[in-house]
């Protein structure tokens, strides 16, 4: 993977008088310059193979006075820059500290949102990961900048983000996945993302239905790679980065055999699958002997009433259109995701003695006990279906989204992936 050390450019004049800059191209103070020095004394010792940074002057600034006379190549990327404040810029920080919590997926009057700052960061960490995979880089930039590395890298929240208290420190350092892409049968491109690590074991994650990667199997992917084993998250087409598509379980479970061939053609063999909740039928379905566990996070087991899951309007839509249009709000990749009829008969005839009964291997069923979404009743049922090796761990006050839980899931997560692969 790619190494990442995140820097913050040096003080500012405006940071001095407590405005917020945005993009406005303002200079580093005199201690602004003496920060830069020091950040370059920091990592006169460290290998870097190239120094990233916003073109605005602050922070290429930064990046000049720190590495002067070293042989690293420093590089001005635009999408590194500062949240666009618009016509907010130039006012007073506590200003724009009030109200960041208001501009996660709003933006600022002429200006842009966090959600859509992030985007920028997203697509240069996609390129970066394929130039400088198994190298260090620097990335010298601003809080914007940091907001996006934390939500593609680790998967925090934006709001979360935004909203909690920002101190400086002398460097952070984030571990980048491999971009990768993969190709269906059908001539699908799947975007996914590999955590590789020095090891023959590998875990492949499943999302949920209309979501994409970039979640709780992004947390533990990298769980995993701190234990020494691999980990590949992707998005179903059709979501996320994927390919444009109708979302369908039949499409998912050929995409997810896909996803499977690719890590085999890699030299993985020692295969397990995590699936989170419509993940873990497409996990159930594409499981075969040779895969030695899964792990399924309050998982579809049991078809659905389609009368009770979509109203009437919605039934029609599916009627008339092939399809139903699903809003996904920012800061979900896709504005949309287009569910394909065929899903309507799918999720009705779900067998879940058939669909269990194949299962040989042992089996973690995590699910939350608040769960209206995927009721627990359905985990406790499949149960019965699986072998006397496996288990079902309940938790307690946790909802569809194990929102309060989440080292708790990963924790149970890596030690079962540890135990059977």
């Amino acid at each position: 993977m790619t190494t990442i050390i995140f820097e913050a450019h040096g003080t500012t004049f405006d940071n001095e008088q407590g405005m917020a800059s945005g993009h406005n191209d303002v200079k580093l103070s005199p201690l602004g310059e003496q920060n830069a020095r020091d950040l370059g004394v920091r990592y006169v010792d460290v290998q870097i193979h190239a120094v990233f940074c916003s073109d605005l002057s602050r922070a290429y600034r930064t990046a000049e006075i720190a590495f002067v006379g070293r042989d690293i190549p420093i590089i001005k990327d635009a999408r590194l820059r500062e949240c666009d404040y618009g016509a907010w810029t130039g006012r007073p920080s506590k200003e724009i500290e009030a109200d960041r919590s208001n501009r996660i997926t709003a933006s600022f009057p002429d200006g842009e949102s966090y959600a859509q700052t992030s985007l920028r960061i997203l697509g240069f960490l996609n390129e970066i990961s394929q130039q400088y995979d198994g190298k260090t880089i620097m990335v010298i930039g601003h809080r914007a900048t940091q907001y996006g590395l934390e939500r593609w890298i680790n998967a925090i929240p934006l709001k979360e983000m935004v909203t909690a208290h920002w101190s400086w420190q002398p460097g952070w350092t984030y571990h980048l996945w491999k971009k990768i892409e993969i190709h269906t049968p059908r001539g699908i491109a799947l975007s996914g993302h590999l955590y590789a690590r020095d090891s023959k074991k590998i875990v492949v994650s499943a999302h949920g239905f209309t979501s994409d990667q970039f979640g709780k199997s992004t947390c533990l992917a990298q769980a995993l790679a701190r234990q020494n084993i691999s980990a590949l998250t992707f998005d179903f087409s059709g979501c996320g980065e994927s390919q444009d598509d109708t979302v369908s379980l039949t499409k998912e479970v050929e995409d997810m055999t896909s996803v499977i061939e690719y890590v085999r053609s890699l030299g993985y063999d020692c295969l397990g699958l995590e699936g989170c909740s419509a993940g873990g039928i497409i996990a159930l379905r594409t499981w075969d002997p040779t895969i030695k566990t899964l792990v399924l996070w309050a998982p579809v087991t049991r078809g659905w009433d389609k009368e009770e899951k979509f109203s009437p309007e919605q039934l029609e839509e599916f009627e008339r259109e092939g399809a139903l249009t699903e809003q996904k709000p920012q800061p979900y990749l896709r504005a949309s995701v287009k569910i394909d009829k065929v899903v309507l008969h799918e999720r009705s005839e779900i067998d879940t003695k058939e669909i269990l009964s194949r299962i040989t291997v042992p089996v973690i069923i995590i699910h939350g006990d608040k769960d209206i979404d995927v009721p627990i009743a359905y985990s406790k049922e499949a149960m019965q279906y699986l072998s006397s090796n496996s288990r079902l761990e309940i938790l307690e006050g946790e909802d569809h989204w194990f929102k309060h839980s989440r080292e708790k899931l990963y924790a149970l997560s890596v030690e079962w992936f540890t135990k059977y692969l």
